[in-house]
Order: C-alpha cells, then structure tokens, then sequence
C-alpha cells in the first residue's frame, strides 16, 4: 500500500514537473520568436479534427499566455465559421493561432492570407503540432540564437549545392538540378512580423530547383484531397517525369483519378 502511494507521488511530481517545462516553453516561444507584447491579444482559430488541431498543445499555450498577461479567444472552425465572423473577430486580435485544417468552409486560404496582410496581423500555422514539442527536447524549446546559428551553417553548406538525389523506400529516384547562383535559399527562423505568417515552429531552410531539370520516378503514396477525400490510393502512383514535365502515370485507380485530375 505505501510502494503504491508513493508511486503516485512520484507520478504526479513528474507530471507537474512536465506540465511547468511544457509552460515555460511556450511563453518562451511567445518571448522570442513572437515577441508578443502585453497588450496584444491572441485568437486561437481550432477543429475538432486532432490531425490538426492537438487540444493539450491548445491548453498549454493558453497557459503561458495567462501567465505573461495577454488576453486570448477561441473560436472553432466548422461550418458555422463565416468568413466576415473569423474577419471580425480577428480584427480584435493582433495574432492568429491557426490550428484549423479550413475543411467545411469556402473561405480559402489565399484569402485569409490577404486578411492578415492587409489589417497588419500576425498568423502562426500549427497543424499537427503535438504537445511534445513543448518539452525541452522539443522543437519549440531550441533557443531562437541557436536556430539561428543552425541555419546560418546549413545556408553556409548549401550555396554550393548543384543539384539533389532524392530516394525513398516506396521506390522515389528522382534527379533535381539546381540554378546556382540565381535562386537563394530562405531560413524560417519562427519570426513572424506583422502583415505575415509562417509555420511555428520553425528551424528549415528551402528554395526552389530548376524546374526545368527534374528528371526520375517519383511516387505517391497519397494523393491530395482535392482529388480524393481519404487522401490514400489503392495502389502506389508512379509518376515519371522527364525534363521538369509529367511523362507518364502508373498505378491502379488511383494514378487514374490523378490523369483525370491534371
């Protein structure tokens, strides 16, 4: 009986234990890659759906938000959700949280986009985040000099680079050329200024190749909702692609809805 008593201490001191370091990675995030100021307030815009939305992640923001001061709202993504409802509430706010995956609505993203640059407000993307990113192993917790040195060497590392090869286990060989020297490459170091948005949290660096110099077999192992609502295929799509261009597509019923589709 005391063995198990105080294994429920020592559990419920390791949930604390994670519950404050979970906390004060998200004010951390707030502090340094948002800098949000106190007087600003914050609208999270969530679904029901956990592909998207993690309500535990949810939770823990709010939590750091209550204790730096900053008012915050929610509202929930579904097809109740109007565009001049979201617009008006966001008008309030200096930044939007967006975990809603945008499905049971004709507000499209572009416009939402357009929003947040015209009225100067800020948006965080989060789909899929998981709570865990909080912790101190996470992704949110990598101190914003940190990621900067990072990505400053990955940049360092990569100017050269002329061309990748990319392979994978579901059979992907794919050659892509590069235009040395005329496409640079972007850092997303998690800021976000007002009139834009970006994906939290942040830590990647991309460009764009030479679309004219993609050569291979790329394959599908999904295919996007606009063309099938599970996201899934029957069989793997293989798509050959020949100097920038799609060539040829193989597979089952799949490959077929992708043909009708492009």
């Amino acid at each position: 009986m005391e063995r198990s008593r105080t294994q429920h201490q020592e559990k419920n001191t390791l949930e604390k234990e994670q519950l404050a370091e979970r906390v004060a990675n998200a004010i951390k995030a707030f502090d340094e890659y948002l800098k949000l100021k106190p007087n600003e307030r914050v609208l999270f815009v969530s679904d029901e759906n956990p592909t998207y939305t993690d309500r535990a992640l949810t939770d823990l923001l709010k939590q750091g938000l209550k204790q730096r001061g900053n008012e915050f709202d929610e509202i929930i993504g579904d097809e109740t959700l109007t565009r001049e409802k979201l617009f008006d509430t966001l008008k309030q706010h200096s930044l939007l949280w967006n975990s809603w995956g945008m499905e049971d609505t004709d507000l499209t993203f572009d416009e939402l986009v357009n929003f947040i640059e015209k009225e100067q407000k800020r948006m965080v993307l989060s789909h899929g985040i998981r709570a865990e990113s909080l912790d101190n192993d996470g992704a949110f917790a990598e101190d914003k000099n940190s990621m900067d040195e990072r990505l400053g060497k990955m940049e360092q590392r990569l100017q050269g680079t002329r061309g990748f090869h990319i392979q994978t286990t579901y059979g992907t060989n794919l050659f892509m050329g590069m235009r040395h020297g005329e496409r640079r490459w972007f850092k997303e170091n998690g800021e976000i200024r007002p009139g834009g948005w970006n994906n939290l949290p942040g830590g990647e660096i991309f460009t764009t190749p030479d679309e004219e110099d993609v050569n291979g077999v790329l394959v599908l192992p999904a295919l996007q909702d606009e063309i099938t609502t599970h996201q899934g295929v029957d069989q793997l799509v293989y798509l050959t692609i020949r100097n920038g261009k799609i060539a040829k597509i193989d597979g089952g019923k799949s490959a077929g809805k992708l043909r009708r589709y492009l």
